[in-house]
């Protein structure tokens, strides 16, 4: 029992950087399956690695492995045909993982769930952390835009440090040099400005393509001076890691007199993962909040269908935004399309978070049609009025058509004085009808999902559609 607990302990005290690549889902509700996972174990004392594992791991289908995969981590088929399962390898990844902090990019909103959903497919309870360490939203809050983005291949780039490979092991080890390069430029910042100021961007790769004027003041004025995050990694700590508090599975806590690096550290492990938190109370639900969008981390792709899935640290990108204030009702004129079928929608004031989302994503969508050499007309989902404003168009789903049609979006009555619910079942899919339960200046929460689709000869653009509309009373 004492050997057991001497174990657990040793543990408690090690870092545990790990990353998995996958499968990408080829069609709505298909799941990921892992392909390679990589791990090293590093000491909290100095990030000395202490152990790592990696391996291909074999699907439950081959098939799987579709080219777009592929165009991801390079991970082919025939790569896979002798790799071990999943089943095979779970013991050595739950002791990798068990009992230790778990550290890596992006992991609370991607690597995380692939694991427990990987020791779920086989029946067999997951691997619990002892805290957790997502670089991605610690680096945003502390590094900021000194390298354009937070992509690992940006970071890398920007260090020198070669491309990224997309291999489970190479970019853990990517990951590591990053954050301990990072650390440097910012304890050299913080207790060095004259020397160090913010505007010389200390960096081994100066002309790194990512470093666009813009990104550089955007990085001056956000500078960590004053109140700054003291990011002293050199004389970094890290036994007392970020707690896990498994009561009801939905949060991270740290202790209060956790710091990160040393007495002299101006900001707790509590402090610098604020988002982690965040994340992790909302991982079951696929919506984010504007303000939990990072714009770097929106993607593209084309699928055969000819929609276009848009995605937000790999996954489907939905929204959900509150208190919005609709410009426009369903208009009488537009309300449905040639062949009879009801084409609703609202329009919204944004909020600039929104906003900026939304002119992301039609970048992102224009840029894969015009890579796919699809020659379309651009229907715009920004409406400007008089002031110069923009307001955002929402689609309201619909299924069939005249008496047999119905509301796909959910709709519903919301109080705000406690927040009650009352679900809105309108007698008829008519614009009138619509127009009196959600007239124009009424407030709503709407959760939406976000795709764009090209039609070739036809037309592209964005699709924000409300999978549910609450109606602010």
């Amino acid at each position: 029992m004492a050997a057991v607990e001497e174990e657990g302990a040793r543990a408690a005290m090690e870092i545990v950087f790990y990353d998995v690549e996958t499968t990408v889902p080829e069609v709505k509700g298909q799941g990921y399956e892992i392909l390679e996972f990589g791990a090293v174990v590093v000491s909290a004392r100095g990030l000395e690695e202490l152990d790592s594992f990696t391996t291909l791991v074999r699907p439950s289908s081959l098939a799987l492995v579709s080219p777009r995969s592929v165009s991801c981590n390079g991970i082919v088929q025939d790569s896979l045909v002798g790799a071990p399962s999943f089943l095979e390898i779970a013991d050595r990844v739950h002791a990798l993982l068990h009992g230790r902090v778990w550290a890596g990019h992006n992991i609370l909103r991607f690597d995380n769930l692939r694991i427990k959903e990987a020791f779920a497919s086989i029946g067999r309870a997951g691997p619990e952390a002892a805290g957790h360490i997502d670089t991605f939203p610690l680096l945003r809050k502390s590094f900021g835009q000194r390298a354009g983005n937070l992509k690992m291949a940006t970071l890398a780039s920007y260090f020198g440090l070669g491309k990224q490979e997309h291999r489970s092991l190479a970019d853990v080890r990517m990951n590591i040099e990053v954050l301990k390069l990072c650390a440097t430029v910012l304890f050299l910042e913080s207790n060095f400005p004259d020397i160090f100021p913010m505007e010389s961007i200390v960096s081994p790769n100066q002309n790194s393509p990512f470093l666009v004027p813009e990104r550089r003041q955007s990085a001056r004025l956000s500078s960590l001076r004053g109140d700054a995050f003291n990011f002293n990694l050199l004389a970094v700590s890290l036994e007392e890691a970020i707690k896990h508090d498994d009561a009801n599975g939905s949060k991270l806590e740290s202790r209060e007199e956790t710091t990160m690096i040393s007495a002299t550290t101006t900001r707790t492990i509590e402090q610098a993962t604020e988002q982690e938190r965040v994340s992790e109370d909302l991982r079951n639900d696929k919506f984010l909040r504007s303000d939990e969008i990072f714009l770097d981390f929106l993607d593209a792709t084309h699928n055969p269908d000819k929609w276009i899935t848009l995605q937000h640290a790999s996954q489907q990108l939905c929204i959900r935004e509150t208190n919005a204030r609709v410009k426009f009702s369903v208009s009488d004129r537009f309300a449905y399309s040639s062949d009879g079928k009801p084409t609703f929608s609202i329009v919204i004031v944004p909020t600039p978070k929104l906003l900026a989302i939304a002119k992301e994503c039609e970048v992102l969508v224009k840029n894969v049609s015009t890579s796919m050499g699809i020659a379309a007309v651009w229907q715009p989902v920004l409406v400007a009025n008089g002031t110069g404003d923009e307001a955002l168009r929402i689609k309201i789903g619909t299924s069939g058509d005249g008496e047999s049609a119905s509301y796909t979006t959910k709709l519903f009555k919301k109080k705000q004085e406690d927040g009650s619910l009352e679900r809105l079942d309108l007698p008829s899919v008519d614009p009138k009808t619509f127009q009196e339960s959600v007239p124009a200046g009424c407030c709503v929460d709407v959760e939406l999902r976000c795709d764009g689709y090209a039609f070739q000869g036809g037309k592209v653009g964005l699709r924000f559609l409300a999978e549910q509309l609450f109606i602010l009373c």
